[in-house]
């Protein structure tokens, strides 16, 4: 009985520990304010917090914004789609949007496509 309780109150600390180390990846379409820095700034908060950078594509200028959207670019905002993985990815949204001169976020499902 001992030895079940200690299974049933130690697990569920960690696997939540075990699911924030989890590496995945996940696809962000980011905009933000052109000219401020601000995608550096990104790449560095995706350095420190270990996430390695797969693909990124800036959109085309005068294209709308994202892949679903259909709204037409706004002047002084620009968006680039990210591939991101690595430990604790799917915070990374959270994570990004903190950068000033970030104006939104959109995870991509490929499930969807």
């Amino acid at each position: 009985t001992l030895l079940h309780f200690v299974i049933v109150v130690g697990f569920t600390p960690l696997a939540r520990r075990l699911t924030s180390r989890l590496r995945g990846s996940v696809r962000l379409h980011v905009t933000y304010r052109d000219g401020r820095g601000v995608l550096r700034q990104v790449l560095q908060t995706c350095d420190h917090h270990r996430w390695q950078l797969s693909s990124l594509a800036a959109d085309a200028p005068g294209a709308p914004l994202g892949a679903e959207s259909l709204s037409p670019q706004l002047p002084g905002i620009v968006g680039v789609m990210m591939t991101l993985s690595g430990p604790g990815i799917l915070r990374s949204p959270e994570g990004l949007a903190s950068v000033d001169g970030v104006s939104s976020i959109d995870r991509i499902d490929d499930d969807s496509e």
